[in-house]
């Protein structure tokens, strides 16, 4: 209810602002910790010393398939997600769009390795941790000072917040910019407003009975990153790097995957409906686009003299 409320009030700009500031706190606070977990094994060598062998392989449990299913959902997720997309369309210039995802990028990568290092060492710090997702916040009551952890308590649930804030606006632009518009062309500035604000609404009664049929954090984070994004990567990489199909075929390819993706996820219970929606999403493309450009092209209209 909270996020709703401040998503249909506030818009992109309370976004944007209070992803700097959250952003900046929560990158100091986990910098603070891991020094302090640091500092309280003795060295960074001495730390992951104690981890167990086997937490440092790299490898997945189960088949090549489900190997590649377990990496292809954060990666085409991620180089989709709607937080990355709606800062970059927002950037006042192309050049400040290209580095500002180059830039973040990089400090994606290298703020996230706080995070790894806390979850490798933390299970042999707390053996009697019985929930794994709170190994940050009962490491940061561990070892950080009481103001220290309440400020990085409050950006860390704040920063949550953030991003399910974004995570409303961007679709609630899409239906109604790319939807609503269409179909009523003639709305006023005003009720374009408001139809951004209803569909923020609506989204957010959406996103609260997903969240109640979740019962983890990584369960709901695999469903966000998976949900949609299949078709969305599809079409991205074509209209990227090709001129090959048009509208029709990226609407074919979206709509394939979030198609094929709920079916083999809820339906049929597969292993993995993420590459499944991804080879349909694309096959769903390629089919469009021939059938189009098999098409005979219609006769230039005559002007009668």
């Amino acid at each position: 209810l909270l996020v709703g409320v401040y998503s249909v009030v506030g818009g992109l700009l309370a976004d944007a602002v209070t992803d700097l500031i959250q952003g900046v706190v929560v990158m100091v606070g986990l910098s603070i910790l891991g020094l302090a977990v640091v500092h309280h094994m003795g060295s960074f060598t001495a730390a992951l010393a104690i981890v167990p062998p086997e937490r440092l392989a790299f490898g997945f449990d189960g088949s090549l398939l489900k190997t590649l299913e377990t990496i292809a959902v954060p990666v085409c997720g991620t180089i989709v997600a709607v937080e990355l997309v709606s800062r970059f369309l927002g950037a006042r210039s192309g050049h400040d769009a290209a580095w500002g995802t180059l830039i973040g990028g990089v400090m994606y990568v290298l703020v996230g390795q706080i995070p790894i290092f806390l979850g490798l060492v933390g299970p042999v710090l707390m053996p009697d941790l019985k929930d794994a997702e709170q190994i940050v916040p009962k490491l940061a009551s561990a070892y950080l000072t009481p103001v220290l952890h309440v400020i990085f308590t409050g950006a860390v649930v704040s920063a949550i917040l953030s991003a399910v804030h974004a995570a409303l606006h961007a679709p609630a632009a899409q239906v109604s910019h790319n939807l609503l518009t269409r179909l009523i062309p003639k709305m006023s500035d005003l009720h374009r407003l408001w139809s951004v604000r209803l569909t923020v609404a609506v989204l957010a009664g959406v996103a609260y009975v997903l969240a109640l049929t979740s019962e983890t954090i990584k369960d709901l984070v695999e469903t966000a990153s998976a949900f949609g994004s299949a078709g969305v990567f599809v079409v991205t990489v074509f209209g990227l790097f090709t001129n090959y199909g048009s509208a029709t075929s990226a609407y074919a390819a979206i709509c394939t995957g979030v198609v094929v993706w709920a079916v083999g996820r809820w339906g049929l219970h597969l292993e993995t409906p993420y590459l499944l929606a991804l080879a349909g999403a694309m096959g769903a493309y390629f089919a469009v686009a021939i059938y189009q450009l098999q098409q005979p092209c219609k006769p230039a209209a005559t002007i009668k003299t």
